[in-house]
C-alpha cells in the first residue's frame, strides 16, 4: 500500500490508498531490500 502525503481530493479530509498489485511489488522488491523500514525509496515531486 502507498499513501501520499498530498493528493488532488485531501480537502475532502479522505485519505488516498494505493494499493499496488503482486507485479508491482516484484518489481519494486530490489529497491525496498536496501531501504531501512522507515525510510523513503523514492521521493515525491
Amino acid at each position: 500500500m502507498f499513501r501520499p502525503a498530498r493528493h488532488k481530493t485531501q480537502h475532502r479530509g479522505r485519505p488516498r490508498i494505493i494499493c499496488l498489485g503482486p507485479e508491482a511489488q516484484r518489481i519494486l522488491a530490489p529497491y525496498l531490500e536496501d531501504c531501512a523500514a522507515d525510510a523513503y525509496c523514492f521521493t515525491e515531486r
